[in-house]
């Protein structure tokens, strides 16, 4: 056995997702030495989901944001090596064991599973799985672009190398791209592992896709409104082209509308920004 592991997962007014999510990290073939979840400011029950299980549940009294999380998390965390799994994902048996067998090297600071989306009967899930994909294809890659902090597993000695994660500047999404960069920056390992599968179960709109479409982005080009137009522009441009190409023609409409909704995602943030 390589090490302790302690397992977290987040949830946010997850309560629709968490009891099915708990259950799969139960069925784990490898140990874990405990299971945390993180509950960020829910209004809904997910205390009371969280006391049918022999899980830690600490509380933040306000929404403060995924990184805020994940550094609480990591704080709490006793074991030697941290998994996270999000509250809409479930993970497969072997998921655990699969990653933690790619910890062979001590230079090998965190591996991640591969994430698919269990719905796809609606084109809007599939055009999430085409545009939106969290995860690297189905080869095992050593130092991939970043890990999805969806489900990822990180030797708990890296932090005090790299630090937690930056809660002040990514409180939504991009937290886990930064974090592996800043991985990378110090000559350690990033491992993907395409056997270590979990799935994602969210019930999504086409308004939370294309949200989740923007803040992707969001962080990839950030000067002012105008400038962004352009890049939104553009970007709208290249989905419809890769659509028209590999004639996935039912995608279109969606790609249409990632320029409009990200100009109005951007004008709230720029609005919120001034106030």
């Amino acid at each position: 056995m390589v090490g302790k592991v302690s397992l977290y997962i987040p949830s946010y007014n997850s309560a629709i997702y968490l009891e099915r999510c708990i259950e799969k990290v139960l069925e784990q073939i490898y140990p874990i030495e405990e299971i945390i979840v993180v509950d960020d400011g829910s209004a809904d029950k997910t205390a009371e989901i969280v006391s049918k299980f022999p899980v830690k549940l600490i509380r933040h009294r306000y929404n403060r944001g995924i990184a805020s999380v994940r550094n609480t998390a990591v704080m709490e965390a006793k074991g030697d090596f941290i998994a996270a799994v999000d509250a809409d994902c479930l993970i497969e048996p072997t998921w655990l064991q699969r990653c933690m067998e790619d910890f062979i090297k001590p230079n090998i600071a965190a591996v991640g599973g591969r994430l698919l989306d269990e719905n796809n009967e609606k084109i809007k899930y599939r055009w999430k799985a085409a545009h939106l994909k969290q995860h690297w294809g189905g080869k095992r890659k050593v130092n991939p672009i970043f890990l999805v902090g969806s489900n990822i597993i990180i030797r708990k000695e890296v932090f005090a190398k790299v630090g937690l994660y930056n809660a002040e500047k990514f409180k939504r999404n991009y937290e886990d791209v930064d974090f592996s960069l800043r991985l990378k920056k110090k000559d350690l390992d990033l491992i993907y592992n395409p056997d270590a599968v979990a799935r994602h179960i969210k019930k999504d709109t086409i308004g939370s896709i294309l949200k989740t479409y923007w803040s992707w982005h969001f962080y990839d080009y950030k000067p002012k409104y105008i400038s962004r137009l352009i890049f939104n522009f553009i970007n709208c441009l290249k989905l419809i082209l890769e659509d028209i190409k590999s004639k996935k023609f039912e995608f279109i409409f969606i790609g249409i509308l990632t320029f409009p909704c990200s100009a109005y995602f951007d004008f709230k943030k720029l609005l919120k920004d001034r106030l």
